[in-house]
């Protein structure tokens, strides 16, 4: 059968597959459009179905050269009486330096030009572009934004000043939804009174501002900070005297920061209708005290607790994760400057996981413990990277000593190294997990596989009736996400 022959409509059905599966999943703009023009050069009632579909045109990378973007916009608009809502992406990295001379000009005047329908804007500024190429700034800080639903600006950490960038869209884009701006200096945000999604870039050189920022946004739903990779080491302010409330905001999410900033953005966030918190921060050693923000963290869980029916424990050599229903909790001590493992243990034990299931309503049913700590002797070079007799040690205590976690549990599933749990189960002389009744080895694609040593799941099945089943994955469990 030729494409002469085949029906338009299947042709356009063709098309939108093609969209799905070839088009959308290239990350390079070269490559997007190679394959986009492809459809161009078959047959010409296939270029006819392909110029009729408006979602093939509608999303534009200014790094192409401006022919190429004047095709796009005039096929998004092919048999329109208006101009269609267009989505624009602009990375200064992959616009070529002998390029971005012809440029200069060029982006301004297609700002100034198409602003008014543009709904999903992606800006990606890099060091080292003058004041000239970057001219176009000037048309998004004053031009309104009456189409825009979604912003993502992101700024190199090395960019201090938001080249210049001052203010966004005159302080007018009625409709703006979703809001990710990762820069250096804060914005007022009042304006923007819609927005439901915040994603903002947290560092040394805005942490003053970001309550500011966070407080001008009275319909935020959803609100994620995320910690420069360089942070300078400065005094904090003190906690705010009068904390933002956020009072439509039910979902939570702090990253890649220090103890004290942590803290400090915990003290200064009141979230009445709280549902969902994500922490994930660096500990440090200082004053001969671990320091962490965990109590900070765990004050946020909902009181009286609601009953958590499922818990997810990772152990990494040097990282500890928590998760259940609402809540997430992972400490980092990859630059710990401890030399006595011990200590580590003990308050892993006592000040962590303890301290947790004293806090938390846990009545779980099933129990995910995912193990990477394979190490058998301690590398002195990495003292606090823990090993496996560290592993032992925290899994016997949890299991002997936390029994309020353990005695609702029917379902364990192990992925990574599932020997210790296993072999901590091993105890003749006393039930532990006393309601236990499988045990699920998760496989995830052909990235993670669960191992574990045959000698102590025989010896299991000896001591215990138990049922060990191996269960594939096609996704990792990222944070957040439900459990199996």
């Amino acid at each position: 059968m030729s494409f002469s022959t085949i029906a338009s409509e299947i042709l356009d059905i063709f098309v939108a597959y093609y969209r799905i599966d070839t088009i959308e999943p290239a990350q390079n703009p070269k490559d997007r459009l190679k394959k986009t023009l492809l459809l161009l050069q078959i047959t010409s009632r296939f270029r006819a179905v392909a110029i009729s579909h408006r979602t093939l045109w509608t999303s534009i990378c200014l790094e192409w050269h401006w022919q190429i973007v004047d095709l796009y916009r005039h096929h998004a608009d092919f048999g329109l009486a208006s101009k269609s809502p267009i989505r624009v992406h602009l990375d200064t990295r992959r616009a070529l330096q002998k390029k971005i001379e012809e440029k200069r000009e060029y982006w301004p005047a297609f700002f100034a030009q198409e602003l008014e329908r543009i709904d999903i804007l992606d800006i990606h500024i890099c060091s080292g572009l003058g004041r000239d190429t970057l001219a176009f700034l000037d048309v998004i800080s004053d031009t309104p934004a009456p189409c825009l639903q979604r912003l993502d600006l992101y700024f190199d950490e090395d960019v201090t000043d938001n080249a210049g960038l001052r203010r966004l869209f005159g302080g007018n884009a009625p409709h703006l939804r979703n809001l990710h701006i990762s820069a250096a200096q804060p914005f007022d945000l009042s304006h923007f009174r819609t927005v439901k999604h915040a994603q903002l870039r947290i560092s040394h050189h805005n942490i003053m501002g970001i309550f500011d920022m966070v407080g001008g946004l009275p319909e935020l739903r959803k609100l994620d900070l995320k910690g420069a990779q360089r942070w300078m080491g400065q005094f904090l302010p003190d906690d705010p005297a009068q904390p933002v409330h956020l009072r439509e905001c039910t979902s939570l999410s702090i990253l890649d920061v220090y103890p004290t900033v942590m803290q400090l953005l915990l003290a200064g966030l009141i979230l009445p209708k709280l549902e969902h918190l994500v922490v994930k921060e660096r500990a440090f050693f200082e004053n001969n005290l671990i320091v962490t923000s965990f109590p900070s963290a765990l004050r946020m869980l909902s009181h009286p607790a609601e009953p958590r029916e499922w818990l997810h424990l990772r152990f990494h050599p040097h990282q500890l994760l928590i998760r259940t229903r609402g809540w997430c909790y992972e400490m980092d001590w990859h630059q710990v400057s401890l030399r006595d493992p011990s200590r580590l243990v003990h308050f892993l034990e006592r000040r962590i996981l303890r301290e947790f299931a004293s806090v938390v309503n846990l009545q779980p049913g099933q129990v995910l413990v995912e193990n990477y700590i394979v190490a058998p002797k301690r590398d002195y070079n990495t003292p606090a990277y823990l090993i496996q007799e560290d592993l032992h040690s925290i899994l016997a205590f949890m299991t002997k000593r936390m029994c309020q976690i353990w005695s609702s549990v029917a379902l364990l599933s192990l992925l990574g190294d599932g020997t210790p749990m296993i072999r901590v189960l091993c105890n003749p002389q006393e039930v532990l997990i006393p309601n236990l009744q499988r045990i699920d080895m998760l496989h995830v694609g052909n990235d993670i596989r669960t191992t574990c040593d045959q000698k102590y799941k025989t010896k299991l099945l000896k001591l215990r009736k138990v049922v060990f089943e191996d269960r594939s994955m096609q996704k990792y469990l990222a944070m957040g996400t439900k459990l199996l």
